[in-house]
């Protein structure tokens, strides 16, 4: 068994948990209505039944391939009612829709009844995607990251005027203070970066203090070694050639103004010089992360944002 297999084992057991903690949610939560109640308790139940079977029959040596496939198919598929009854169609319900497909016809080749071996690699990425987007219990555990990395950047940011004479003299005031040079320094980097955060639709380059994010941490770019914004992958699709992460601008310029020199990480296997635009390509499933915790860190920035400049507003001028 693999690295991979074993991450995919360990999310399952952490869905299972995910359900059961679900259940006691819905039980208390006195605004939903008793259907809602029920198709949500009826939903996380089924699945908890077809996850519990899927892992035993897995654990089992003498389980038949038919018995772990077809309970492999009774746990997508009761993962997909249950997405959908929790949280109706939204990204995280289309990621799991994704990742379950994969996970069925990835078991489909393994038993068998698919030969078609070139989807092999496909499936592994679609699987490594959803088993990270589906799974709500990581998913809590990087929105309170978030909040993590986003309020210890506004708390930076008071510590330094409320430790100010001058600065706790101008809160409430959109008079800019008269401030030290290192003190307005550190304020319009940080304002300017949080700012930046909460903009992220049109940010063009995610911070570098970012890069401890349990997301944007996967995306690293071994040229720029920052988090990377629009990425791109090597174009090759065998399984003996790791995959690696590019930010577009830095593979393009690299490619552009150095083709006889292989970039940082670039593998063995592929170095035949020059290197070509046609060696890498668009990583579509990877940028959906990176978008989506974009705007979770982006979201979570702008009530910071918002929190900052209604007690400090003389902040908003200090550009």
């Amino acid at each position: 068994m693999g690295y991979f297999d074993v991450f995919v084992w360990f999310t399952k057991g952490l869905q299972l948990f995910s359900a059961a903690k679900d259940i006691n949610d819905t039980c208390r939560d006195e605004n939903l209505s008793t259907t809602q109640k029920a198709t949500r308790v009826g939903a996380d139940s089924l699945f908890m039944v077809a996850q519990a079977a899927e892992i035993g029959a897995s654990v089992r040596e003498n389980s038949s391939a038919k018995l772990k496939f077809g309970t492999r198919i009774a746990a997508g598929t009761t993962d997909v009612v249950r997405q959908v009854a929790q949280e109706g169609l939204g990204v995280d319900t289309i990621s799991t829709i994704a990742f379950r497909a994969a996970d069925i016809a990835d078991g489909s080749i393994e038993n068998g009844y698919s030969k078609k071996k070139n989807l092999e690699k496909y499936i592994d990425t679609l699987k490594a995607a959803g088993t990270i987007l589906s799974n709500r219990v990581l998913l809590r555990n990087t929105v309170k990251a978030t909040c993590s990395f986003t309020r210890n950047m506004a708390r930076d940011i008071r510590s330094k005027l409320k430790s100010n004479p001058e600065g706790v003299k101008a809160k409430n005031s959109a008079d800019i203070p008269k401030l030290s040079e290192d003190d307005q320094t550190f304020l319009k980097k940080q304002f300017k970066e949080l700012k930046d955060i909460a903009d992220f639709s049109n940010l063009k380059n995610i911070p570098a203090s970012l890069i401890t994010d349990p997301v944007l941490k996967n995306y690293i770019c071994p040229i720029t070694n920052h988090p990377i914004r629009t990425i791109m992958t090597l174009n090759d699709d065998r399984e003996e050639i790791p995959i690696i992460y590019f930010e577009r601008a830095a593979i393009v310029g690299w490619i552009n103004n150095k083709p006889k020199t292989a970039p940082p990480n670039w593998p063995t296997e592929l170095l035949s010089l020059p290197i070509k635009h046609r060696d890498i390509r668009v990583c579509r499933h990877s940028q959906h992360a990176i978008e989506a915790r974009l705007k979770e860190i982006g979201e979570d920035a702008q009530v910071e944002l918002q929190n900052l400049i209604s007690e400090f507003p003389f902040l908003s001028k200090m550009e």
